[in-house]
């Protein structure tokens, strides 16, 4: 089982200067895990009419370029995600689907 490291700070033995060390997991390659979730938040996005007419006024969780999860509640979508994977829910792109489409006007 892989481990999240917290950050914490370290002074340096040459400078006294203070740095705070870099949250990371153990094992995992944070580039890919950053790909796969721009992946997985553009196929949401390429596929949102569909969702909607799907699943109006849900959660919508994609894993893996598909649906992995829905649900009226957060909560639910992510226990979900859990059972999957490890990962899952840090990879996934969680959205809450309007049944209408909604415009910002700013």
């Amino acid at each position: 089982m892989t481990r999240a490291t917290m950050p914490r700070r370290r002074k340096s033995k040459k400078t006294e200067e203070t740095t705070v060390a870099s949250v990371a997991v153990e094992g995992r390659d944070p580039t890919l895990e950053i790909r796969l979730k721009r992946e997985n938040s553009e196929w949401l996005d390429r596929h949102r009419a569909e969702l909607r007419r799907k699943y109006p006024d849900r959660y919508v969780a994609v894993f893996d370029r598909r649906v992995a999860a829905q649900s009226e509640e957060f909560h639910a979508v992510l226990s979900a995600l859990r059972k999957k994977s490890e990962t899952a829910p840090a990879i996934a792109a969680i959205e809450f689907i309007d049944k209408d489409e909604v415009v910002w006007v700013l």
